[in-house]
C-alpha cells in the first residue's frame, strides 16, 4: 500500500472518507473546522453512529464557530451514543473572549491510528454557488505508515486540554520528523508553534527553478509577498492560481488589489474560474509539494490551529502536475496588467477599501490575540497588579488627583515582563 495518496475534492473523495469510516476496527478521530449537515454530513453522522453501535471508539472535535450551525438534535444523539465523545473546540465564553480569535481549522479524519485523511476539505457538499455543477477546488492526502503514529500524537495534544482542562506535556514537535521525505508542520501561534509559517518561507527562499501556488484565500505578510517578487526577479517562474469564485467574495476583491504590484514583478497570475477554489497547496521546483489546511494569511499565521503535509518526492509531485494541476491550469485564465489597469473606477475602489479593511481587521485580531497570549502567560498575582496599576494611572490621567503616566508606565513594563510561558508546557 502507498504511504500516500492525493484527492481532490469530489466524489470520489467523499467515497474514500466513507470507506475509511466503514473500515474503522478500533478507533475514528475527526478533528475539523465545519461539520455540515448536508447530504455528505449526513452519510459521515450515519456512518458514525454505526460504528459506535459496533463498539468503536470515536472523539469527534470540531471548531465552534465554524460549525456554528451544528444541529443541536445530533449533537445531542452523539453524546448519548455509547463510544462517541463529542466536544466542541473553544466554545465562545467571556473568560476566553480575548481567544475567540484561535480557531481549529485543521481537517482530520483519522482511523485506527494506521490511516488518515489531511487537508483542506472540511465535511460539507463539494457543490457550492455560484458553480453547482462543478465541484469545488480543494485537495488532500490519504496518509498510511509510521507517520500517522506522529499525527495520532498531535490530535492527542489538541484534544487533552479540552477533556482534561489542562495543557498536555507532549511534545508535540516529535511530528514533524521525516519519514520517506515527508513530514506534518503545524501552526499554533498562541502556542508558540510557527512551523508551516517557517517552512513556507524556507521553501521560497531556496526555490531554485519554479513555484507555484494555488491559494483560496490569498493575503500574504509583506515578508512572503517580498520574497516571492525577489524570486521573480531573479528569473524564478512564480505562478499563482486565485480564485474568481469564493464563499468570501470578499477576499478575492482584497487579493485582486495586489494582482497590479505582482504582475509588473513578473508573477504570473491565474484565475480559477470552473467552481470555488477552497484550496491551500503549493509545489516548489517540482520535487516539493505542502498542502493543508493553512491559508497564505494572517488569520492562518497567527490565529487558528493549522496541519499541513510536507512532501519531498520528485516522482510524486511530477503525476499531480500531470494528473490534476495540468487539468487545473486549463480551467484557468491568466489576468494582464492591461485588463487589470482597464478596470472601472468603481471596482478599484472597492478592491482597494477591502484590502485595507481586511489588513486592519487582521492586524487588530492579531493584537487582540498577542494580547489574550500574554495575558495567559501571566500569573494571576502579576495580572491583578498590571490591571490595578492601568486603573489607576487611567484614573490619574483623567482626574488630577495623582500623576497617572507612572503608574501606566508600570503597567507596561508589568505586561512586557514575561512571567511562565507556554513555550517549555
Amino acid at each position: 500500500m502507498k504511504s500516500y495518496e492525493f484527492f481532490i475534492d469530489g466524489s470520489d473523495y467523499q467515497d474514500k472518507y466513507l470507506d475509511l469510516i466503514k473500515s474503522a476496527r478500533k478507533s475514528i478521530i475527526i478533528q475539523t473546522y465545519i461539520f455540515e449537515y448536508d447530504i455528505f454530513g449526513q452519510k459521515v453522522a450515519d456512518a458514525l453512529l454505526k460504528k459506535a453501535g459496533a463498539g468503536i471508539i470515536i472523539e469527534i472535535l470540531i471548531d465552534y464557530l465554524g460549525s456554528f450551525h451544528f444541529p443541536k438534535e445530533l449533537k445531542a444523539e452523539f453524546e448519548q451514543t455509547k463510544g462517541i465523545h463529542f466536544y466542541f473546540f473553544n466554545p465562545v465564553k467571556f473568560k476566553k473572549l480575548l481567544q475567540m480569535g484561535r480557531r481549529l481549522h485543521h481537517k482530520i479524519l483519522l482511523i485506527d491510528n494506521k490511516q488518515a485523511m489531511l487537508g483542506g476539505i472540511n465535511i460539507n457538499d463539494y457543490s457550492e454557488p455560484p458553480c453547482p455543477d462543478h465541484p469545488r477546488l480543494d485537495f488532500a492526502i490519504l496518509l498510511s505508515g509510521e507517520i500517522v503514529n506522529h499525527l495520532t500524537t498531535y490530535c492527542s495534544c489538541v484534544l487533552s486540554p479540552i477533556v482534561k482542562k489542562v495543557l498536555t506535556t507532549k511534545k508535540i514537535k516529535q511530528i514533524t520528523r521525516k519519514e520517506d521525505n515527508i513530514s506534518l508542520k503545524i501552526n499554533d501561534w498562541f502556542r508558540d508553534r510557527k512551523q508551516i509559517t517557517s517552512s513556507y518561507m524556507n521553501l521560497i527562499t531556496n526555490a531554485k527553478q519554479e513555484i507555484l501556488l494555488i491559494h483560496g484565500y490569498f493575503f500574504p505578510s509583506f515578508r512572503i509577498l517580498r520574497n516571492l517578487k525577489k524570486k521573480a526577479r531573479q528569473g524564478l517562474r512564480v505562478t499563482l492560481i486565485l480564485p474568481k469564485h469564493s464563499d468570501w467574495q470578499t477576499w478575492v476583491w482584497a487579493s485582486n488589489y495586489l494582482y497590479y504590484n505582482l504582475i509588473r514583478e513578473n508573477i504570473s497570475i491565474m484565475e480559477w474560474e470552473q467552481s470555488n477554489l477552497h484550496g491551500k497547496l503549493a509545489l516548489f521546483d517540482n520535487k516539493i509539494v505542502t498542502l493543508g489546511s493553512h491559508n497564505l494569511n494572517y488569520t492562518s499565521s497567527y490565529g487558528n490551529l493549522e496541519l499541513n503535509i510536507e512532501i519531498h518526492n520528485k516522482e510524486f509531485v511530477q503525476s499531480i502536475k500531470k494528473d490534476f494541476i495540468k487539468n487545473i491550469i486549463a480551467g484557468s485564465r491568466g489576468i494582464t496588467a492591461d485588463e487589470f489597469l482597464s478596470q472601472g473606477l468603481l471596482k478599484k475602489i472597492r478592491n482597494a477599501f477591502f484590502s485595507y479593511a481586511l489588513l486592519v481587521i487582521s492586524s487588530f485580531s492579531i493584537s487582540i490575540i498577542k494580547f489574550s497570549r500574554r495575558v495567559n502567560e501571566m500569573s494571576l498575582l502579576s495580572l491583578i497588579m498590571m490591571l490595578l496599576l492601568f486603573f489607576i494611572g487611567l484614573v490619574g490621567i483623567i482626574l488630577p488627583i495623582l500623576p497617572g503616566f507612572p503608574f501606566l508606565l508600570a503597567a507596561i513594563a508589568l505586561y512586557m515582563k514575561k512571567g511562565s510561558t507556554l513555550k517549555n508546557k
